[in-house]
């Protein structure tokens, strides 16, 4: 910014060219306020009930004086000048104070609630970040995290995220209805109620050589006769009644043979083994994934 350096000796050549420029020099500082609002309250403007107190406002490219008073829609500026009797004998306005305040009047008025009142540098950056608040992921050397941030690694007040997923609060689901909350396996490995319905195919295995009785023409009631000759297998009686025994007629070296029934072994089950499959080995159960670090804002 440019300035007039006054502390000087040996006589100041103090002319209007020299008030001229330093005046310029300053109004350059007044267009800092276009980076809140072209309508602005920079300091001070309190509200009190309907009372706003006194402060300073920026409109449209001036830095103003505020006025407190009780509050109204809208603000106007107000001027005033002094006067000063120049060398010719001549009276001339020189001083010029220029202020905001509230009232309608002469001139252009501005509604006081268009006036932004901005938030400090800290503040803004505690509403962009609030302390606590795990928004990033971090995709750099660990060491050069920035500032104010840590790494949530279950130190400096963080929660430990390390080889994590996160999921969001449900107030309806008991497994997440509570921040802190942890859960899940990286790795699984089923149980039977967990596996789908299926059957097996198998051969049992060798076993249940056994014998039966068997009764022979012996003067029972009901056998087998094979004669020596036919192929037809006819029941009958001892008496030749041929009611409940079979009769079959087969050339057996022309020999006639009578089988007997066999006596019953009953009812009986067997077991099967089924060829064992299967490694019961845990399987992967997370999604694909990429590795980023999660940080957390702190001030």
């Amino acid at each position: 910014m440019d300035k007039v350096i006054y502390d000087q000796t040996e006589g100041f050549p103090l002319d209007v060219n020299i008030l001229d420029f330093g005046q310029k020099a300053n109004q350059i500082t007044q267009q800092l306020g276009e980076i809140i609002a072209p309508l602005a309250i920079v300091k001070g403007c309190v509200e009190n009930g309907n009372n706003v107190g006194d402060g300073l406002v920026y409109i449209n490219g001036e830095l103003l004086p505020f006025k407190g008073a009780l509050k109204q829609n809208v603000v106007r500026i107000v001027e005033t000048s002094e006067s000063r009797v120049f060398e010719n004998g001549n009276s001339k306005p020189v001083l010029v104070t220029r202020y905001a305040t509230f009232g309608a009047g002469a001139g252009t008025t501005y509604n006081w609630s268009d006036f932004y009142r901005p938030m400090s540098i800290k503040e803004i950056q505690k509403r962009l970040m609030p302390v606590g608040c795990i928004v990033l992921d971090y995709y750099g050397r660990i060491e050069d995290i920035p500032s104010g941030y840590v790494l949530c690694n279950g130190e400096n007040g963080t929660p430990d995220l390390s080889g994590m997923f996160i999921v969001g609060y449900d107030p309806a689901n008991t497994d997440y209805n509570a921040i802190g909350k942890k859960g899940g396996l990286k790795e699984v490995t089923l149980t039977t109620e967990q596996m789908p319905k299926h059957k097996h195919s198998g051969s049992t295995s060798q076993a249940g050589s056994h014998s039966h009785n068997m009764f022979t023409n012996d003067g029972q009631t009901n056998a087998y006769r094979v004669p020596n000759s036919g192929s037809t297998i006819v029941p009958f009686f001892r008496d030749g009644s041929n009611a409940n025994g079979y009769s079959l007629s087969a050339s057996v070296n022309n020999l006639n043979a009578t089988v007997g029934m066999t006596s019953s072994s009953g009812s009986h089950s067997h077991n099967i083994e089924i060829d064992e499959i299967g490694g019961s080995q845990a399987h992967e159960n997370r999604p694909p994934f990429y590795v980023l670090a999660k940080i957390m804002y702190k001030g």
